[in-house]
């Protein structure tokens, strides 16, 4: 059902799609099918703890397609360093810091289209990254991981 067809729904499903759920595993078991079946979201987001294989995480997406009645949002927080979701798959993303640290305008810009593809032929079509985050000194000094999604200390 193509989403201009939102109103047409029944009541409950249009509350649906103002929610993004997590999944509790690898799989849609009784309990994942069972949650998307209730809620019937607009989106899904999938965590490391999603992840065991490519072919795995491609089954697990398409499987929670087919339950909900409308296109969803399916979108994971893939910024890289730290924040990198596919790690069990795929060879590790430099971080936003690491691309700043050696000055690499295309490096960035590289990045983005490898991870763009890489997200697409998963079956992704939303990003919650690169985060836009500006590094300040007081932020350059924490240690918490933050310091790492920066890629500079200015807005250009």
């Amino acid at each position: 059902m193509p989403n201009n067809h939102l109103l047409e729904l029944p009541f409950e499903q249009q509350i649906g799609q103002f929610f993004f759920i997590g999944l509790p595993g690898t799989e849609v078991d009784e309990e994942t099918r069972k949650l998307i079946e209730e809620i019937k979201p607009g989106g899904i987001i999938i965590f490391g703890r999603n992840v065991e294989s490519a072919e795995q995480l491609h089954k697990l997406i398409d499987d929670s397609r087919r339950l909900i009645p409308t296109e969803p949002l399916v979108a994971i927080d893939q910024e890289g360093g730290l924040v990198d979701r596919l790690r069990q798959v795929f060879p590790p993303m430099p971080s936003a810091r690491a691309i700043r640290q050696h000055g690499d305008l295309a490096g960035a810009r590289k990045l983005g289209r490898v991870t763009g593809e890489l997200l697409r032929m998963l079956g992704f079509n939303l990003n919650f990254a690169p985060v836009m985050s500006i590094i300040t000194e007081a932020r350059s000094k924490l240690t918490n991981g933050l310091y790492s999604r920066s890629f500079g200390r200015s807005p250009g």
